[in-house]
Parts: structure tokens; sequence; C-alpha cells
């Protein structure tokens, strides 16, 4: 469910490209603190793809092993969850 929004599904490198684009020269912008986590930035001060950045949560699950925290699967239900709570705080 995309609550109304247009959702476009795209490649990563297309999404990388576009996000660049948008923020690279925004500092204001709420991403931009982000974007060094997709983009390495040039000695001329410019933002410029890399390679795709991979994330593992293995530590976390084994941290919690233990404990009666679950986190769960990324799925419909979860994603509805947050953009539900992005647009009732007005972030979108």
């Amino acid at each position: 469910h995309s609550y109304g929004y247009q959702v476009q599904q795209v490649s990563y490198q297309n999404w990388q490209s576009q996000l660049i684009n948008i923020v690279g020269d925004l500092p204001e912008h709420p991403l931009y603190p982000l974007l060094p986590l997709f983009a390495a930035k040039t000695d001329q001060g410019e933002f410029e793809q890399t390679g795709t950045l991979q994330l593992d949560s293995q530590n976390v699950i084994t941290g919690l092993a233990d404990s009666s925290i679950i986190c769960p699967n990324i799925d419909n239900r979860l994603l509805a969850t947050y953009i539900s709570y992005l647009a009732q705080q007005g972030f979108i």
C-alpha cells in the first residue's frame, strides 16, 4: 500500500544517482547527512556513485538471542507501519 504516494521501483544504481542529484548540493536537505552512506565525496567536494551498500544484522540477531526483543521481517505490513508513522508526523 502506497498511501496515495506514487511509488516506482528502480534499480539501486538509479536510486543512488537520483539521490545524489537531488540531495548532493543541498546541505539543508533532511537526507543530506545520510548521503555519505550511499556515495563518496570527490576531491572537488561533489558526491559520486559508489558500490552497493551491504548491511548485515547478524550481530544484532546474535546479541538479542537471549532477550525478549524480536526483530520483525521487513514486509508490506512493517512498511505500512513506517509509512503511516511518517505521514502522521507530517514527514511525508
